[in-house]
């Protein structure tokens, strides 16, 4: 067996290639905590304030803004897509459903983000450079 670089072997589509199958794993469970945890649980957290004490949700304002029909039922599937979803990925399970249902969550939010100049306008700064100012406020 011939010794191939490690990175080489990490990112391998090789089935018979475990440090290739480890890669991949390590890469989703990553990927799929960082997801709910930095994307997807305050957005539940807010949306549980929201409707129990009633309390501000930003998500719901931009659900509003971009005008779809049924907002707050928008943004709680939007949060929860972005937390379950993020879990699911993490753990394995329905892989293909949940990473569909977050990166189309996620496609909205960068759509939604470069319309209206917010907080993360300035990752689209190559598709619209007509705009460079950067809103400071998260």
């Amino acid at each position: 067996m011939t010794t191939r670089p490690l990175l080489q072997r990490v990112l391998s589509t090789d089935p018979t290639v475990q440090v290739s199958e480890a890669g991949i794993a390590v890469l989703r469970i990553v990927t799929g905590l960082l997801v709910a945890s930095l994307h997807g649980w305050h957005k539940v957290v807010q949306g549980w304030q929201y409707l129990t004490a009633g309390s501000d949700w930003p998500l719901l304002h931009d659900t509003l803004q971009l005008g779809f029909p049924l907002p707050g039922v928008f943004a709680a599937l939007a949060a929860l897509s972005q937390f379950v979803g993020g879990w699911l990925v993490a753990i394995g399970a329905w892989t293909r459903v949940a990473a569909l249902l977050v990166a189309s969550t996620m496609f909205t939010a960068l759509v939604f983000n470069l319309q209206t100049g917010g907080p993360d306008a300035q990752l689209g700064w190559p598709v619209r450079p007509r705009d460079r100012r950067v809103r400071a406020g998260w």
